[in-house]
């Protein structure tokens, strides 16, 4: 429905007298389907306000509260440079928080009653916040997980209907993709690091994604992939305690767990008798067609997870 189609219709309803709601409720439907955004000073359903407020507020909450476990390390981190990302890190989350408070208050609720709500139960906040940072692997654990899965989340709000937070979701994704990166680094370096440090980061549980798989391994043509790269990697997996239990991101056997132990004895494509070489020829022997929607899926990944 266009502008002037809407205009005409106001005037007329106004004109007749007709239930002016109706014709309201009408036009925030049209733009609805159209994926036009609402914005503050437009008509909106008070359930759909509501809605709004509830969501937007536990986000902002979660913001605010997700910086004090992080913010407790911001004096404890291993190193200048660790300081000062997770002093950027925290920093963000702050700006995250103002930023869904404002969208928030454009639907007439004050921040002093979005406190309110917070401190009599009535709003809430994500829980996994609750749990202690004792040591700081859980920094890394926080940033590679707890902050990836706020993306996966997080990535369709930035095409939510209502404009304040669909644009507020664009700039939060970002920041939130850098902060995935230094978590991934901080587990990476422990990974490598000393016996403790491995121990620490890992407690006998490692999670390979893409790289090694249950009796085989990730493959390496697309997206830059290659095969002396993920040979290396593995061979950093291969030296963590056989007993060491291993979560691949998927496996098309029905299987879920494996162990470094396993892996090394009877991997099909990297067991701990095979050279750097013959690992190769393995991978280029695959033959492996494409996935059915890799065309979808990396300019997703390439751009936060957003498909135009």
């Amino acid at each position: 429905m266009s502008e002037q189609t809407i205009d005409k219709k106001v005037y007329s309803a106004k004109k007749r007298k007709i239930n002016y709601a109706v014709l309201q409720e009408e036009i925030f439907e049209n733009k609805i389907n159209a994926e036009k955004k609402i914005e503050p000073k437009d008509w909106m359903p008070e359930g759909y306000r509501n809605h709004l407020i509830r969501q937007i507020s536990q986000h902002a909450h979660s913001e605010i509260i997700g910086m004090q476990p992080e913010g407790n390390w911001i004096t404890r981190a291993p190193s200048l440079r660790a300081k000062m990302i997770l002093l950027a890190k925290v920093q963000d989350e702050a700006g995250h928080g103002l930023y869904l408070y404002s969208a928030c208050e454009t639907l007439g609720i004050s921040r002093e009653e979005l406190n309110q709500q917070l401190h009599e139960g009535k709003a809430k906040y994500s829980s996994i916040f609750n749990y202690p940072t004792l040591s700081w692997a859980d920094m890394g654990a926080i940033g590679w997980l707890v902050d990836g899965a706020a993306i996966v989340n997080q990535v369709s709000l930035q095409k939510t209907s209502y404009g304040p937070y669909s644009r507020g979701m664009i700039k939060i994704c970002k920041e939130e993709s850098f902060h995935q990166r230094q978590g991934y680094e901080i587990m990476a370096q422990m990974a490598n690091g000393t016996k403790e440090q491995k121990e620490m980061a890992i407690e006998n549980k490692l999670l390979t994604g893409d790289a090694l798989f249950i009796r085989s391994t990730g493959r390496c043509d697309f997206q830059g992939g290659s095969a002396k790269s993920l040979y290396e990697s593995i061979q950093k997996l291969f030296k963590l305690p056989d007993t060491t239990e291993v979560y691949p991101a998927h496996d098309y056997n029905g299987l879920s767990v494996s162990s470094i132990g396993e892996e090394k004895k009877f991997n099909s494509m990297i067991r701990e008798s095979f050279d750097q070489q013959t690992f190769i020829e393995n991978v280029n022997s695959l033959d492996l067609g494409l996935p059915k929607k890799i065309k979808v899926a990396v300019p997703a990944n390439q751009s936060c997870g957003l498909i135009a």
